[in-house]
């Protein structure tokens, strides 16, 4: 009897213990299976269903710090900054070893979310494993003296716009007396087409009619109700930026396709498109672009000659970098990248070119946190790239920077508006400081003193040559002349005292004072006015 019961007492144990073990290797299967699932998403880039299932993971296994760590780098790259932050605190708690990436990204989301003590502290961790990393020095640098990126601040207003919603609007570009932007807002839309990777409609173009405060004649005081813009063209998926060129009748622009044997599954080409009628119609596509990579942001010169553009094609510096190219005999010449003084390892993006002034937007540059907003003059040698600190730059992204002609007015998109959501906004920006190199458009006349009738003594001063003179130097750097009507346009190239050399073969030369203002207002038309007894006979 004994022994019968050993034996059924053996049996049941052995039963017992085999359920045990599938009970056990289901749990690990199924574990395994959403990790798999996760991972998959990640991948993917559909994050925020990738954290949703993290996060179920890492409830029930809260000593599992690999999991936590996957969670804080995907709200980094969703860009929730303030959620990133938490995760990666909570992976360190845990006794977590970040490695060089891991490191870049913590200390990022600490800068985006104002805590630069903090991210400085962990950008010197990662400086003491790569001490040759010359771009988190400037970095480190640029954190310990954010200070100055405030000194400006007074020279510029920002405000945002009435066609903001809860959705994205970004992409700003001003064509005519409207604006026309990127935004996912369902509400002008018939039907509403989602992106399955982030559960949000697909972006479209719209316009709205600006109209000018007529006190402040460069401010726009309202916007009219938003419209879709170019039904004509067609997208399954994205459409992204725009660049106008040739009077505002042609423009090149982004979309983007789906490519299955893409890991990133959403690529980015470029297009063309010309205005026929009332109707704009797609007639070609970029030669350069691929399937492998996207090709972005597109900024196109006015007489369609340069194309600038972003893109993540092998080659580059990392992440994502502008390059060039030159349309030349009916072809676009091979694209060129703009080089690591401009181009870093992160991403740089949102290109905006005007009067060789490339305004753009940087991950890896210096700067207040996220990306900042930077210009450059590409005549300069050797080129130098200049941040424009607060408020055009936040520690949140600012970007897609535009300017009208003047210079003093245009548009910036940003997710300054982070305490509310984490969607991009426009906002117009109005710049009273002065940016160089400064061009001034005006009129010479001058003055016979000799002359009683006040009405006849001013006389248009026509084909006469001007010499740009550096006071504090002695030296010329710029010439041009008047045209047949006395108009002049001038490049001054920084900020200095100048003096202008005046010289008409008639009347000789005369020397007057160049006055800078320190506003925009001040200089919209120009005027000298030279008395004739200045000149001396040649």
């Amino acid at each position: 009897m004994k022994k019968v019961f050993q034996y059924i007492f053996l049996v049941w144990f052995l039963m017992f213990f085999h359920t045990s073990l599938l009970a056990q290797e289901s749990i690990f299967t199924g574990f395994q299976g959403n990790l798999k699932k996760a991972d998959d998403l990640f991948q993917k880039q559909a994050y925020s269903e990738a954290i949703i299932m993290y996060e179920e993971l890492a409830d029930k296994n809260k000593e599992d710090v690999s999991i936590i760590l996957k969670i804080a780098n995907a709200y980094y790259l969703s860009n929730e900054m303030n959620m990133a932050v938490k995760w990666y605190e909570r992976y360190n708690e845990k006794g977590g070893e970040p490695n060089h990436t891991d490191m870049l990204r913590y200390a990022s989301s600490l800068q985006t979310t104002g805590n630069y003590n903090k991210s400085i502290n962990w950008l010197q961790k990662y400086l003491s494993q790569f001490p040759d990393d010359i771009e988190i020095s400037k970095r480190i640098w640029q954190l310990q003296n954010v200070k100055f990126l405030y000194e400006d601040s007074i020279y510029y207003s920002i405000k945002p716009l009435s066609v903001n919603t809860l959705n994205d609007e970004f992409a700003p570009v001003i064509y005519g007396n409207s604006i026309v932007f990127a935004s996912n807002d369902t509400k002008v839309a018939a039907i509403e087409r989602k992106d399955a990777s982030t559960d949000k409609p697909f972006y479209n173009w719209y316009i709205s009619n600006t109209i000018k405060d007529t006190i402040n004649r460069r401010t726009i005081s309202s916007y009219s109700e938003k419209k879709i813009f170019a039904k004509g063209i067609k997208a399954k998926y994205h459409k992204g930026p725009i660049s106008f060129y040739s009077g505002g009748d042609t423009m090149v622009f982004a979309r983007t396709g789906y490519n299955h044997s893409n890991s990133q599954g959403y690529t980015t080409q470029l297009f063309f498109a010309r205005k026929e009628g009332k109707r704009w119609e797609e007639y070609a596509e970029f030669p350069y672009n691929s399937q492998d990579y996207s090709v972005n942001h597109p900024s196109i010169s006015e007489n369609g000659k340069t194309l600038y553009f972003v893109s993540d094609m092998s080659g580059g510096r990392g992440g994502t970098d502008i390059y060039s190219s030159n349309f030349i005999e009916g072809k676009w010449t091979k694209a060129k990248n703009l080089g690591d003084v401009i181009n870093t390892t992160r991403n740089e993006s949102h290109p905006f070119i005007q009067n060789n002034i490339l305004y753009f937007s940087s991950e890896g540059l210096p700067g207040l946190g996220g990306l900042d907003i930077f210009r450059v003059n590409l005549n300069d040698r050797p080129i130098e790239v200049h941040n424009f600190g607060f408020p055009i730059n936040t520690h949140y992204d600012d970007f897609d920077l535009i300017l009208d002609k003047t210079g003093a007015f245009g548009y910036l998109a940003s997710n300054r508006n982070n305490e509310v959501n984490n969607n991009d906004d426009i906002y117009e920006v109005k710049l009273n400081k002065l940016t160089f190199p400064l061009i001034v458009k005006g009129e010479i006349k001058y003055k016979n003193n000799k002359l009683i009738d006040s009405a006849s003594e001013m006389i248009l001063l026509s084909n006469a040559k001007i010499e740009l003179i550096d006071k504090s130097q002695n030296s010329i750097v710029h010439v041009t002349s008047t045209d047949t009507k006395g108009n002049f346009t001038l490049e001054i190239p920084y900020e200095s005292q100048f003096l202008l050399r005046v010289i008409q073969d008639n009347l000789g030369v005369a020397i007057v004072s160049m006055e800078i203002p320190g506003n925009h207002q001040d200089y919209l038309n120009h005027e000298i006015v030279i008395v004739k007894d200045m000149f001396n006979a040649l």
